[in-house]
């Protein structure tokens, strides 16, 4: 019995070990099962993350990353850049302005003086500025023999050589319009110091360190407008049925507390609108200020879109309009042009050609047509802006600036209406304006002077009326 009881106790035993061994087994098999998981776990997120990680930076998938998006959209277009000669730049009568020569290198400008200031450049090095660098898309779209699309302009090499002559040497511009199309012939901007867009790499250190110097005065340099803005209060005078009302003009008056006056302090007696677009009577147009108001007047502003940003095919053309809270002070300043409103040239000539036009704004177009391989991708066409003027009330201010031009400025040819300004900018210098139109062109001059009056561009304006029709 005992024998047995060992026997059966040993056996027992022994079960037992087994049965812990098995369970042991059981237990690493389980824990090895668990690690893998988490190991196959890891695994999984990390190939996760990489493809995630791979794919953003390297965008494969669009969308994962901008900045890489960019970057590869960049890169390739420098490496496409780099296999495609630039496209030419044309005038209207196919004088050849712009040309690549060499895959990957920024074509050469063949009147740089004339032209630097709109054409500007497409550099990989310094960057892009101006028309080539705003179409540089077409510029550099490659098709046939590698060469990019060519783009032809509404300019005329002729008057835009004869603008620049004009003004050379000096801030200044000088803008042609077709009066009919909106069409730019000529838009030429010049400065003290001498822009050639072929020397970049030579200049650029001397030009970044030029204040304002890559503003073209034409169109980004905005500044007040001076007497030209007579024009606008002389429409709002129109469209209030005021333009017969007179005042007694003794060359200076106190408007909303401070002293408003003509220049020289001239006095020009008992006059009404025609007296005193001609004379340029500060005097009058700021007290009419006032009696049409500054929500009229400046409703009359917004009207020519001045305070807005045009969109041009070429830039954006901005401008400001700041009636503040109405001060009798404010807008009478404003009136006569001084005040806070801000606008350039080129604006200043759509004003003019809507006078000109019947009262219809159009906007100013510089591409005429883009072409690759013979076939028009885009072509430019006439388009109305605004219409801020009645028909009626244009033909009236329109005649009242051909007397303004013929009796008070001695502009006896061609049909000229007129308008001089000269405003007191930043610096104790003149901004000198002298805005022009007739039934074809507007022309438009600007110089920036220690002192100096509008009338003195003259010369110029009547020199390039010439130009235009001994063409």
């Amino acid at each position: 019995f005992c024998t047995w009881g060992v026997a059966v106790q040993t056996t027992e035993t022994l079960e037992e070990k087994q049965m812990e061994k098995r369970r042991g087994k059981d237990m690493e098999k389980k824990k090895l099962l668990e690690r893998t998981k988490v190991l196959l776990a890891v695994i999984l997120a990390l190939v996760v993350v990489f493809c995630y990680f791979l794919m953003g930076r390297t965008s494969a998938v669009k969308g994962l990353n901008t900045g890489t998006d960019e970057l590869k959209k960049s890169t390739l277009k420098n490496m496409y850049r780099q296999e495609t000669i630039e496209g030419a730049i044309w005038d209207s009568s196919k004088t050849i302005l712009s040309q690549g020569t060499e895959p990957g290198k920024s074509g050469t400008l063949f009147y740089p003086e004339s032209y630097s200031w709109l054409l500007g450049y497409n550099d990989p090095v310094y960057g892009k500025y101006g028309l080539r660098g705003r179409y540089e898309s077409y510029l550099y779209m490659q098709g046939e023999n590698k060469k990019g699309a060519d783009i032809t302009l509404t300019l005329n090499h002729q008057i835009q050589e004869k603008a620049y002559s004009l003004i050379e040497g000096m801030e200044g511009s000088m803008i042609v319009l077709d009066i009919r199309t909106g069409r730019i012939l000529a838009l030429a901007s010049s400065k003290t110091v001498e822009f050639n867009a072929n020397q970049i790499a030579d200049h650029m250190e001397e030009w970044n360190q030029t204040e304002g110097f890559f503003l073209p005065n034409g169109f980004k340099d905005a500044a007040e407008p001076g007497s030209t803005f007579k024009m606008v209060t002389a429409a709002a005078l129109l469209e209030q049925g005021l333009e017969k009302d007179i005042i007694e003009d003794k060359g200076n008056t106190v408007l909303g507390g401070h002293v408003v006056k003509n220049s020289g302090n001239a006095a020009f007696g008992t006059i009404a609108l025609q007296e005193a677009l001609g004379n340029s009577s500060n005097v009058y147009f700021g007290t009419m200020a006032l009696r049409i108001g500054g929500s009229t007047l400046e409703r009359k502003a917004s009207q020519y879109l001045i305070g807005q940003d045009i969109e041009l095919d070429f830039t954006t053309l901005e401008s400001h309009l700041d009636m503040g809270d109405y001060s009798e002070a404010l807008i009478a300043d404003t009136g006569y042009g001084q005040g806070k409103t801000l606008v350039t040239p080129l604006h200043l000539a759509m004003i003019a050609q809507s006078i000109g036009n019947g009262g219809v704004m159009l906007r100013p177009y510089l591409v005429d047509e883009i072409t690759l391989d013979g076939k028009t991708l885009y072509k430019g066409k006439e388009e109305e802006l605004a219409i801020p003027l009645r028909k009626e009330n244009a033909e009236t201010l329109k005649n009242l600036m051909q007397v303004t031009a013929g009796q008070y400025y001695g502009m006896t040819e061609y049909g000229i209406c007129a308008k001089s300004g000269t405003a007191e900018v930043a610096g104790d210098k003149n901004k000198c304006y002298l805005v022009t139109f007739n039934e074809d062109y507007v022309v438009a001059a600007c110089k920036l002077e220690e002192s100096g009056y509008g009338i003195q561009l003259k010369g110029a304006v009547m020199n390039m009326y010439d130009k235009l029709y001994s063409r």
